[in-house]
């Protein structure tokens, strides 16, 4: 789906990875499907009836924080973000002309010489060169690694650092390894190989 049309709205609403951080159309991946039922598992994904089951799980949920602007839990909120243990990969994020997303946008891994691999955008990322970059090869992003469903196929957000003094990112985007030749998908595994397990603040 092309989501060039998506954009945030002018006050905060909700962190970039939830639905409704954006304005603009909403498109829900029915292949990540169900999550097997563990004791005292957290995962960013909900248990779903359809779809793939999740083999493996690559990032883990140390805290879920939701402040409500009044008394009502389920209302408007004014502050939210998730703690998070898991691999972050640094790529270079390029503008393409992939066939896969309407954004045209990609990712290189850094010293990498192969083509860029596509990802969904959620936005414009235009919008984030205008606000410091000079070009695309200053735009630094990173790949959170999020599961592995039966299939072999994997998913990972595409974020953004946001605070050089804190470990603290945006979403601006979703990967995943469909319509990817089986090399790339090794070189995806590769690369996560030899990152660190780390702990940080989704926004």
């Amino acid at each position: 789906k092309d989501h060039s049309s998506s954009s945030f709205p002018d006050r905060w609403r909700a962190p970039t990875w939830s639905w409704a951080a954006l304005d603009g159309p909403v498109k829900y991946i029915d292949s990540i499907g169900r999550v097997p039922q563990f004791e005292n598992t957290n995962t960013l994904l909900e248990t779903r009836a359809s779809g793939s089951v999740v083999n493996d799980i690559h990032v883990q949920v140390l805290e879920s924080v939701a402040h409500p602007a009044g008394e009502n839990e389920f209302g408007e909120i004014v502050k939210a973000y998730l703690r998070l243990q898991g691999k972050l990969l640094p790529v270079q994020l390029t503008r393409g002309s992939s066939r896969y997303h309407g954004n045209r946008f990609e990712f290189r891994y850094f010293g990498w010489t192969r083509n860029a691999v596509p990802f969904y955008a959620d936005y414009d990322l235009g919008s984030i060169e205008e606000n410091g970059a000079q070009n695309y090869e200053d735009l630094k992003g990173y790949l959170l690694r999020l599961v592995t469903d039966e299939g072999g196929y994997e998913y990972a957000l595409v974020l953004r650092k946001v605070s050089e003094d804190e470990e603290s990112y945006h979403r601006i985007g979703l990967f995943h390894t469909h319509n990817l030749y089986i090399s790339r998908v090794i070189d995806y595994r590769e690369h996560f190989r030899d990152a660190t397990t780390k702990e940080f603040t989704l926004t």
